[in-house]
């Protein structure tokens, strides 16, 4: 499965998005920032 890593300080953004990307067949994660999107990329190896 694909995944993406959403980042954004808006909440209903990342739902939109999540929700869609989602329906389209990607494994989704959401982040409320920049620094955190940073930490889930690096912890993910």
């Amino acid at each position: 499965m694909r995944r993406v890593l959403i980042a954004d300080d808006v909440a209903n953004m990342r739902w939109i998005l999540e929700r869609a990307l989602s329906k389209a067949g990607y494994e989704v994660e959401t982040v409320e920032d920049g620094q955190l999107a940073l930490d889930r990329s690096n912890a993910k190896g």
